[in-house]
Formats: C-alpha cells, sequence, structure tokens
C-alpha cells in the first residue's frame, strides 16, 4: 500500500502508540516538509515502512527531514527503510531513550541520522548508505542549536548518551 501525504503524518503527545505500516510506503509530496513528526510522545513505537519524499524535479532537493522527533521519551524505530530524498534520514532534538533498530537509512542529502546535545540514542543492527555529500555522513551529534556545528559518531566514538552496534555503512 501506498499513501501520498500533502502534509507530515503528525504523531504529537501519544503514549503508548505503535504506527505499524506492515510494508507500506509513505510517500511527502510537499518537498519542504517531513515526512513523518513525532513529538511530545512516551512510548511510541514506528515500524515496518518505507518513508520518502517524492523525487525533486531540477537542481534543488528536498529540505524537510524523513523522520523528525521532539521532545519524546522512550522511542523505537524498528524495521524502517527511511529513503531520504530528505535532507536527515532521522532528526532528533530533546528525545531520550530513542532506539533504532534493524533500519535501513540511505540516500539522505546531509545527514542519516542527525541528533542534538539532549537527545540519547541506541543504535543498534542498522544499514546507512549512501547519506551525504560524500556519502559516508551517517551518524552525527548537533554541538549547537543552529546545526552549524557536528560531530561524527562512528565505530570509535564512545558516549554516554549514544550506543552504536551491529551497524553497517555502505
Amino acid at each position: 500500500m501506498i499513501y501520498y501525504l500533502d502534509e507530515p503524518l503528525k504523531i504529537v503527545n501519544q503514549v503508548d502508540f505503535i504506527l505499524n505500516g506492515k510494508g507500506c510506503t509513505f510517500i511527502q509530496r510537499n518537498k519542504n516538509a517531513d515526512v513523518i513528526y513525532v513529538e511530545g510522545g512516551r512510548n511510541i513505537t514506528l515500524k515496518d515502512f518505507k518513508a520518502t519524499h517524492t523525487e525533486p524535479n531540477g537542481p534543488l532537493g528536498c529540505t524537510g527531514s524523513v523522520v523528525q522527533v521532539y521532545n519524546n521519551q522512550d522511542m523505537l524505530i524498528q524495521d524502517c527503510k527511511l529513503n531520504g530524498c530528505g535532507i536527515i534520514g532521522l532528526m532528533a532534538y530533546n528525545s531520550k531513550n530513542l532506539n533504532l533498530k534493524n533500519n535501513y537509512i540511505y540516500n539522505n542529502s546531509q545527514y542519516g541520522v542527525l541528533f542534538d546535545k539532549e537527545s540519547s540514542l541506541d543504535i543498534r543492527n542498522n544499514t546507512f548508505e549512501d547519506n551525504g555529500e560524500t556519502g559516508n555522513a551517517h551518524v552525527f551529534r548537533a554541538l549547537n542549536s543552529f546545526l552549524s556545528q557536528v560531530e561524527e559518531i562512528g565505530c570509535e566514538t564512545k558516549a554516554d548518551d549514544v550506543i552504536m552496534s551491529d551497524y553497517t555503512f555502505q
């Protein structure tokens, strides 16, 4: 099943919420909007779907993220394909205990995953491919609120706010 969106699919102030796409695809037609936006939730699960933007015409790409999460606690994103024609596959602000498991995060023009210093992530068993201009901009932490300074999170990074294991960079 394919669902075309003109506005972000918004999940706001939900508790114990599961979005099980059962293999569906969400396609955002508005290249400036996020495909999925989650805010103010607790115990949220997003699973088993592909999310993307329509392919833009001309030299300008999409400026919306594929998934953006803001001010959430205890969230799981599992078995999803986050295809970027979006600028960032997953953007996380002030989200604690965000778990990414068994996802394919690819083709994002800036970053596969970008999170701020107030977020904590557990990233396990994901595949990252062709993110950023170099194709290798997979996981980054923003060091300021303007997102103008970032630090790469890779296999050698050890931090209290992020765990990465069993990943594939292609």
